[in-house]
């Protein structure tokens, strides 16, 4: 038996809202980002680099 997938259709606005969304939230949760120091990058510009 054949699975079916739904397909949804993402188009421009919706995909700049969850660009937005996902920026608002690395912003809000940067210190946590930083925290993670899996990279050997200055702790000053960790989070600045993904925004």
């Amino acid at each position: 038996m054949e699975a079916r997938l739904k397909t949804n259709i993402i188009d421009g606005e919706l995909y700049a809202s969850m660009i937005r969304s996902g920026a608002v939230n690395l912003q809000a949760n940067r210190q946590i980002v930083n925290d993670l120091n899996v990279f050997p990058i200055p702790t000053a510009i960790r989070a600045t680099i993904c925004i």
